[in-house]
């Protein structure tokens, strides 16, 4: 019995081993069946050995063999299925001690079909799933290729980070030391600025001896605004406080400098106090009323003085003469020892002189130059109002010391010619600014003279010279954009530069002596090509100038026996040779009688006799 038992022990570790060698090479079973016959059955008898002829024969259909199949799978107990399950130890028990050889073959041949049974589906289901298990493990090879590059990648991810915080360091370390640099060029900074501002009073007082005041404005404005800038520090208001004293004193200085000016004017420092008030952003209108006070305070100052000098004179002479109280300052005034006085009255202001000699003589070309003149022209106006205001009173005072004749010389001789000055002021500063215009060679009037305006043929484009005038204009109005003057000396120079642009169309037209009807209607066209220029830049009032020429071309057209009336009407706007030019060449191109033209210009000659 103790054999039996340990040959069924002996089978079954045989049967186990063989199990356990089939599910661990699972992979290998599809290859071991596709290398089998189709159909063909392992039994117990061969897995332990057994031919294949002692085999029972194979089922005769696909549906028996899995009938058979799946009876054998039902004949095994339901604990093989559980997980930790012993079969030898069970099958042990089944059988218990008085098992014969025939009880343990019959359960080896059981059991043995049963693991063919599960071995034939097991390779049919890993062949059924070998192209994903094949798939699973490509993916896995790829993972694991992936992550060896991974692995590469992060230890050079880990270099590069290495290398980064090191240029990190080296970074910080340079923008440390660059704070710490602009710190210090701040703190430089500031204390140039305070010593700067410590330094202005020393530097003032180098600018004043020079009476260089435009230079004093700006030192005081650059302190000023080096002490905006300090307003975080303690020292701040003390500095500010520093800077007005300063600033103060250099007006103190400013204004009795403008009142020694004027009692005793000089063209140099008239320049350089110009240039301290417009640097400080005064208004002319306000300029020039503070030049005019100065004025007035320099004369009431020397009359005064005079006056005195005067009284004491008289009060010497009727001593000396032994006159009573009938001399008086008026009576001496009348002597003429007064001289200076007197030429004063017949000559006129030598303030407003040498203003006028500055106005003239100033450089046309630059602002400066025209602000000057600007500034001097309307100081002068200003000083001729006041003082025509002042006359009542000046002839009630000087009038009953029989002056009254001197102060109406002088009213008309000085005074009154302030406006006349004024327009030749901005005629002057137009014509410089328009050269090219007036020039006798080149200029606007001789390329009128060099045009052939008697032709047959209507004009369909206007004459070059009506192109060239805009083009002169245009810049002329880019010299008044830049200028920064006032809008209304803009306006007068605008006035000035389109009456001087007339002026020149008509002594152009004036030397056109051939002239036929159409071509009178091509000097229409040009004109009011050089009309259509202007009229984006120059104001109305500018326009209305060229209206002279304009008529000047349309009378043209009136009749012959109007034309003497028209001639006498517009004789001082036109002129004498104008006038003659017309006659001219109305009488060609209408066809006038020699007689009838020669009758006309004697009468004309005869009237207009006294113009030229």
């Amino acid at each position: 019995m103790s054999n039996v038992l340990d040959d069924l022990t002996t089978r079954f570790k045989s049967f186990s081993d063989t199990l356990e060698q089939g599910l661990s090479s699972i992979s290998d079973l599809p290859s071991m069946l596709s290398s089998r016959p189709k159909g063909s059955v392992l039994s117990g008898r061969q897995l332990h050995g057994g031919s294949a002829h002692d085999a029972p024969p194979a089922t005769k259909s696909r549906k028996e063999r899995d009938a058979r199949a799946e009876l054998i799978l039902q004949q095994l107990p339901q604990a093989y299925f559980d997980q930790g399950f012993d079969p030898l130890e069970h099958e042990l028990r089944q059988m218990g001690d008085e098992a014969k050889q025939e009880d343990v073959d019959s359960v080896v041949e059981r059991l043995s079909a049963a693991v063919e049974v599960v071995g034939v589906r097991l390779a049919k289901q890993v062949q059924k799933q070998q192209e994903k298990l094949i798939a699973g493990i490509t993916n896995v090879t790829h993972v694991e290729d992936d992550l060896k590059a991974a692995h590469v990648i992060c230890k050079g991810t880990r270099s590069q980070l290495r290398m980064a915080a090191e240029d990190v360091q080296r970074q910080i370390k340079i923008i440390t030391t660059t704070r710490k640099k602009q710190a210090y060029m701040e703190v430089l900074e500031v204390a140039n600025k305070m010593k700067t501002v410590q330094d202005l009073q020393q530097a003032l007082r180098k600018v004043h001896e020079q009476g260089d005041f435009g230079e004093a404005i700006l030192l005081c404005m650059d302190c000023f605004q080096a002490v905006d800038t300090l307003g975080a520090f303690t020292v701040e208001p003390e500095l500010r406080l520093t800077v007005q004293q300063q600033y103060y004193d250099t007006q103190q200085r400013l204004g009795t400098a403008l009142l020694n000016v004027c009692s005793d004017f000089t063209l140099q420092g008239y320049s350089k106090l110009l240039e301290a008030y417009l640097l400080q952003g005064l208004p002319g209108p306000a300029l020039a009323a503070k030049v005019l006070a100065c004025f007035r305070d320099s004369i009431s100052d020397s009359a005064m003085r005079r006056m005195d000098i005067i009284e004491v004179a008289a009060a010497r002479v009727c001593e000396l003469l032994a006159v009573a109280k009938k001399c008086k300052g008026e009576d001496f005034m009348k002597s003429g020892c007064v001289a200076d006085f007197d030429v004063w009255m017949q000559a006129g202001n030598p303030f407003t002189a040498k203003a006028r000699t500055r106005a003239v003589g100033g450089a046309a070309t630059r602002v400066f130059g025209l602000k000057e003149r600007v500034l001097a022209i309307e100081s002068l106006t200003a000083i001729a109002d006041s003082l025509k205001a002042a006359k009542p009173a000046l002839l009630a005072q000087l009038g009953a010391a029989g002056m009254a004749k001197e102060v109406e010389g002088y009213f008309s001789r000085t005074v009154d010619a302030a406006l006349d000055l004024r327009d030749a002021i901005y005629r002057g500063g137009a014509r410089q600014l328009l050269s090219a215009v007036v020039d006798p060679d080149r200029g606007t009037a001789a390329q009128i003279a060099g045009c052939n305006y008697n032709v047959k043929e209507p004009a369909t484009r206007y004459q070059p010279w009506a192109e060239a005038l805009v083009k002169q204009y245009r810049a002329f109005n880019d010299f008044m954009t830049g200028s920064d003057l006032p809008q209304d000396v803009k306006q007068k120079m605008w006035e000035a530069a389109v009456r001087l642009g007339c002026d020149a169309i008509l002594d152009g037209l004036g030397r056109v002596s051939r002239c036929s009807l159409e071509g009178r209607a091509a000097m229409s066209l040009d004109l009011s090509a050089v009309e259509k220029g202007l009229r984006p830049m120059a104001p109305a009032t500018a326009l209305s100038s060229l209206r002279l020429a304009d008529n000047y071309i349309k009378a043209f057209y009136i009749p012959w026996e109007e034309l003497g009336r028209w001639a006498q009407i517009h004789l001082a706007e036109y002129g004498k040779h104008r006038v003659l030019v017309l006659v001219e060449a109305m009488s060609e191109a209408y066809g006038i009688k020699r007689q009838q033209k020669v009758a006309l210009i004697d009468k004309l000659n005869a009237e207009l006799a006294e113009f030229g």
